[in-house]
């Protein structure tokens, strides 16, 4: 039997231009690094979708908080999953992006 991916429609256009412009920022500030040591584009492809799904869970769950701003707990309702995204491997990719940018902060 042949594999196929489930995708989640976790993030919209309409979401995306909601999200605080500090995250983004800082967002986009990563990934250019990330291209500027030669990370494949594929690779900067993959964390931005997961950064969207971040800056989105965050839009809907901690009020569109601030990055830099976000404490132990509000990530905690991520990592715990709080019925929202509850995909283990979205879990995963998403947490993972928060420890990496964290060290920029």
């Amino acid at each position: 039997m042949a594999r196929f991916t489930v995708y989640n429609k976790i993030t919209s256009p309409e979401k995306l231009a909601l999200v605080n412009t500090d995250n983004k920022d800082l967002g986009n500030e990563w990934l250019d690094y990330l291209a500027s040591v030669d990370r494949a584009q594929s690779t900067i492809k993959g964390y931005r979708n997961d950064l969207d799904i971040f800056w989105c869970w965050n839009l809907e769950h901690n009020k569109n908080k601030d990055f830099a701003k976000l404490t132990k707990r509000d990530i905690a309702k991520l990592t715990y999953g709080d019925g929202v995204l509850n995909e283990q491997d979205v879990l995963n990719h998403v947490f993972l992006l928060y420890l990496i940018i964290s060290k920029i902060c």
